[in-house]
């Protein structure tokens, strides 16, 4: 499976020199929005990306097996090592990257975020903290 890369929205008042592409779309904000199918057409699962045991961001996937792969991806390592939250790095080239099954807190952050994304052709994903330099559009699951 591919992933597109998304461009970041960052605030007005912040202007980066050059913004750098992420992987992921969301942070309790959503720039684009799409449920993954699964070859059996049933609606997938939300799983939760946690790096070194924090829960980070809510994505849909298949299956377990798919949501690990996610997980593993080297793409989402890099961009996800790009970000920072509160100016702290969210990510490390030796932190633990782990997928497991969102509780139901994390799917409705998720669920919520999806329900006011832009519709796209693109996966979705919610960052579950605040990530510096992108637009807030949905905060908690109301």
């Amino acid at each position: 499976m591919s992933y597109v890369r998304l461009p970041v929205v960052h605030f007005p008042a912040v202007s980066p020199p050059t913004p750098r592409p992420i992987w992921a779309v969301v942070c309790h904000v959503v720039i684009s929005s799409k449920h993954v199918q699964s070859a059996s057409g049933d609606r997938p699962q939300i799983f939760t990306l946690e790096i070194d045991g924090r829960p980070v961001l809510s994505f849909e996937a298949t299956d377990l097996s798919e949501a690990q792969g996610i997980a593993r991806d080297t793409d989402l390592r890099t961009d996800l090592c790009a970000l920072t939250s509160r100016g702290s790095a969210i990510c490390s080239g030796t932190a633990m990257l782990a997928a497991r099954a969102a509780n139901a807190a994390e799917a409705a952050v998720f669920e919520n975020a999806l329900r006011l994304a832009p519709a796209s052709d693109e996966p979705t994903m919610a960052f579950l903290i605040a990530i510096d330099g992108v637009t807030v559009i949905s905060v908690g699951p109301d």
